[in-house]
């Protein structure tokens, strides 16, 4: 009888590279933020509730426990992949906890006076040595929280023992003055999130993570020309049903098949944007099928483009004998949505990640009505403005009766609005041509949506099979978050059973990276991501 091999016992070198690893950065990471950070930009975190904790100096004691901890599990765990797991974990976390010191310095008052003795001294010496700043998130509270999880994986017994001194550490922050409780929660909610992201079994590997990561930082930018020719194929294709799509296939053998869908754009699939996003999934071994909407190409909604998501996924499916994912971006991920509701390809489709889809028409189209009336003050109230009013002008060209050289104008414009034209060019546009269009005068709605809620997501939901993952911009105007969380409602009440998530962010700007430096959101952010490669 043959036994499966198994893998070869950790030896006491990549136990010790491990846990010096660990240390250097920890100190390395930690000191480099806290001598750069100034303290006048630092905030103060303290709740009445820290004022009303004793300063006990003896607490130093287990305070020192930390320096054990984070080295501690290299030399205890047996298995090699929660050995290689926890060391990416500690190093993750050791460096987002940095960058966030740096990004979001805070402020820990100390005690006036620091009484004589042996743990006098040793405060007084900590305090010499550390600044009183890089406070949020306590990394005492995170890495030694950290540390008790992953040893919970190898022994309850050592768990339990790694317990009790989490709680004396954390504790020690607190009564020395080192951290107040919200650095402490910081800590804890850090540990957590690292936790789920790099340790916990739900996670079956790294790569899809760290797939998902590289796809955040380039989907906005295209591949170079001699990687797109090494590594991508791409065709103009049509289904037997006569939907076009571009297909941007992986010349190694494909990890899984998307459909990316476009918005409301003159270009559709051959949006600059989406097309880079396509070459960079292609790249990264996902097969994506840019599809061609007719509809949203001419800034109209038609049920022919939710019967061509469709009729897509199933071709797709049929061909390469899998479910297909779908990939959605505002107007085109509400009608995706519906798509995925019709019996056609309910059960072809999974997952579908979503950016700032709608829920319900006629309440975006009313929401959009009542911008286009407003008088816009704030630069991005312009850029929405000017937007709706060249939406509204392109759909009723006829019923406005423009001439030639401004329907070119128009249509120019508006083929490139989202992502070329700075804002001083759409607004010289908007007062040269548009200001002179009164679009309100002849009653014409932006959206001029058909009869009926055949096109809305609304009251849908519960036929949808498929995960559902849902990103949108915080502060977006034109499909307020709002239609996401209903969404999300909708989809948990149905009982289908499916993980799905919902994540309203300021990280994106509608549906394109935004400017926002909310560290926390980029953990849940990159989890959905991965599901592209899982």
């Amino acid at each position: 009888m043959t036994l499966p091999p198994t893998q070869p016992e950790l030896s006491l070198s990549e136990r010790l590279f491990a846990a010096t690893g660990i240390y250097a950065l920890f100190f390395a990471s930690y000191t480099l933020a806290n001598r750069t950070v100034s303290l006048e930009s630092a905030v103060n975190l303290t709740l009445p509730v820290d004022r009303a904790i004793p300063f006990i100096p003896e607490f130093v004691y287990p305070f020192y426990l930390l320096y054990g901890f984070i080295v501690l599990p290299s030399f205890l765990i047996k298995s090699r992949r929660l050995f290689y797991r926890s060391v990416a974990a500690f190093s993750s976390l050791i460096v987002m906890s940095a960058v966030i010191f740096l990004l979001f310095p805070v402020y820990v008052p100390r005690p006036e006076f620091v009484p004589d003795g042996l743990a006098g001294n040793m405060v007084a010496s900590i305090y010499r040595m550390d600044r009183p700043i890089c406070g949020f998130p306590s990394l005492h509270v995170s890495t030694s929280l950290l540390a008790t999880l992953v040893v919970f994986r190898n022994s309850k017994a050592q768990g339990m023992l790694f317990s009790v001194m989490f709680l004396l550490t954390s504790a020690a922050t607190l009564f020395i003055k080192q951290h107040v409780v919200l650095d402490a929660a910081g800590g804890i909610v850090m540990a957590l999130l690292i936790d789920r992201l790099f340790v916990s079994e739900r996670m079956p590997s790294l790569r899809p993570l760290l797939k998902a990561g590289r796809l955040m930082v380039l989907s906005a930018r295209r591949p170079p020309e001699a990687l797109r020719s090494q590594r991508i194929c791409f065709t103009e294709c049509v289904t037997p049903g006569g939907t076009q799509y571009d297909l941007y296939d992986p010349v190694s053998p494909a990890q899984k098949t998307f459909i990316v869908i476009h918005g409301l754009t003159l270009q559709g699939e051959k949006d600059a944007r989406l097309t880079a996003f396509a070459e960079q999934l292609a790249v990264s071994g996902i097969r994506t099928a840019a599809i061609a909407l007719a509809g949203l190409k001419q800034c109209r909604f038609d049920d022919a483009d939710t019967r061509a998501i469709a009729d897509l996924a199933v071709a797709l499916s049929s061909q390469y004998g899998d479910r297909t994912g779908i990939i959605g971006f505002s107007f085109g991920a509400g009608l995706a949505l519906v798509a995925a509701a019709g019996p056609e390809a309910r059960h072809l489709i999974d997952p579908m990640i979503l950016f700032g889809p709608y829920y319900s028409l006629e309440t975006v189209q009313s929401e959009i009505f009542l911008l286009a009336l407003r008088q816009p003050v704030s630069e991005e109230e312009w850029n929405n403005h000017i937007w709706i009013r060249l939406v509204t002008v392109f759909r009723n060209m006829d019923g406005l009766a423009l001439d030639t050289a401004t329907r070119r104008k128009v249509s120019e414009m508006l083929t490139h609005y989202c992502h070329e034209p700075s804002i001083a060019v759409k607004h010289e546009f908007y007062e040269t041509t548009l200001r002179h269009i009164d679009v309100r005068e002849n009653g014409f709605a932006p959206l001029n949506l058909p009869a009926g809620a055949a096109l809305s997501p609304e009251n849908k939901l519960d036929l949808v099979q498929s995960r559902v993952l849902l990103l949108h911009d915080y502060y977006d105007a034109l499909i307020p978050p709002d239609q996401s969380r209903l969404i999300f409602r909708e989809l948990e009440s149905s009982g289908n059973g499916k993980d799905h998530r919902l994540l309203i962010t300021p990280l994106l700007s509608h549906v394109t990276p935004g400017t926002s430096l909310k560290v926390f959101d980029i953990f849940p952010l990159l989890n959905i991501f991965s599901k592209i490669y899982e």
